[in-house]
């Protein structure tokens, strides 16, 4: 599939929900997107036109915060990235880990992390960090004030045989 007709496709689909358009180059697509639109596109994209699902990225910027969806057609070697932008205080989006399985962990990873919300999913407990961490800062924060993880400790190794 062409990027051309995956940009069409969405377009008709999501007229006022598709932000913004950009081009790297002929098979490199990003479309910014409002956060209320995120699960029908991921649907659009994933389950419709069979798009694979590479990643998902939560970024801080100046601004607030941001999640990047990057979905690829194998076949042609378009890629085409769908950015969220969320707020500073309390960033939350839909997630999508019902409908693209592969966003499960990294959705909660990216919650633990950063502290976006992904709203709607059915877990959320921890991967990374300990209990004890749970009502600390999210350690990826760039924000002033936010509480710096301790180190961990020495791992001991068992050479025993």
């Amino acid at each position: 599939m062409k990027a051309t007709e995956i940009r069409q496709y969405l377009n008709s689909k999501f007229p006022k929900e598709i932000l913004n358009w950009g081009e790297k180059n002929p098979r490199r697509l990003d479309a910014e997107i409002a956060p209320a639109a995120v699960r029908g596109i991921a649907r659009a994209l994933f389950s419709e036109l069979g798009l694979r699902f590479s990643i998902a990225s939560g970024v801080e910027t100046l601004e607030g915060f941001q999640m990047l969806y990057h979905f690829s057609d194998d076949r042609s070697g378009v890629v085409l990235s769908v950015r969220v932008k969320l707020g500073r205080e309390r960033p939350a989006v839909d997630s999508i880990a019902d409908i693209v399985p592969a966003a499960d962990w990294i959705e909660r990873e990216t919650a633990e992390l950063l502290g976006i919300e992904f709203k709607g999913r059915a877990s959320t407990e921890p991967l990374l960090t300990s209990e004890e961490w749970k009502d600390k800062k999210f350690p990826l924060r760039k924000t002033p004030g936010r509480a710096a993880p301790k180190p961990l400790e020495q791992c001991k190794m068992n050479n025993d045989k």
